[in-house]
């Protein structure tokens, strides 16, 4: 039996996971509260979800060390890939690990 081929589609402009990608570009150095600080309306668990989303793909990576049971203290993530302008789009399913990044345009 074939594998599901995978849809791909161009990324909203406006949406939340967007800005998030908008903010990482220009910190290139950040942890989850510094996004959520600069995006409002974005939930700690989407900003988890989007995070091991783009640490699986290879686009960030963590940095440093994490001592949990601290206060104030989080991981600190670094990006690796982000030049482009609009953020990633990340296909569920079987080959669809590499990422595949968007024009403005729509067009990958």
């Amino acid at each position: 039996m074939a594998a599901k081929p995978v849809r791909r589609r161009p990324a909203k402009t406006t949406s939340l996971r967007q800005n998030m990608w908008r903010s990482m570009r220009i910190m290139k150095r950040f942890n989850i509260p510094d996004i959520l600080r600069t995006v409002p309306g974005a939930t700690l668990t989407n900003a988890y979800k989007y995070f091991y989303r783009l640490e699986k793909a290879g686009i960030i990576k963590k940095v440093g060390r994490y001592v949990s049971g601290r206060t104030g203290e989080f991981q600190q993530y670094a990006l690796l890939l982000g030049d482009a302008p609009v953020m990633p789009v990340l296909g569920y399913g079987k080959g669809s690990d590499v990422p595949q990044f968007n024009t403005p345009g729509g067009e990958a």
